[in-house]
């Protein structure tokens, strides 16, 4: 569908039993926009749920210092878009009352920040 796109980053993770596909967009879009275009094309906007997860797409993910994920801040928790409960590890580094109620992760710091749900950024599609 979009193979030959320069702005697409594809990779897969795997553990043992389940394979998931990835897809990086290097076009910025609001957190809004990016759901809407991975479910339009994908599934939907990624949820990091393992550790192990986290780290192959830390060690996957080119030229980008903050990117869209699947999380959100709704009806005071952080959730998953996939309905995943949120660790402990990510919810520690988030606020408990955000003004910025959309989750991105930041490769360089290796650390999940909450944004303003209108900044434009890249994002990571499942």
């Amino acid at each position: 569908m979009h193979r030959n796109d320069t702005n697409l980053n594809q990779f897969i993770w795997s553990d043992g039993d389940l394979q998931t596909n990835f897809y990086q967009w290097k076009d910025d879009k609001t957190w809004e926009e990016a759901v809407e275009h991975c479910r339009d094309h994908y599934t939907d906007l990624a949820s990091l749920t393992t550790t192990q997860q986290l780290q192959q797409v830390k060690s996957n993910l080119k030229g980008e210092t903050i990117i869209w994920v699947g999380l959100r801040f709704v009806a005071g928790q952080w959730y998953w878009l996939n309905a995943e409960p949120v660790s402990n590890e990510v919810s520690r580094s988030l606020p408990e009352c955000p003004e910025l109620r959309c989750g991105a992760l930041n490769i360089m710091t290796e650390q999940w920040e909450n944004r303003d749900c209108e900044e434009k950024l890249s994002f990571l599609c499942v």
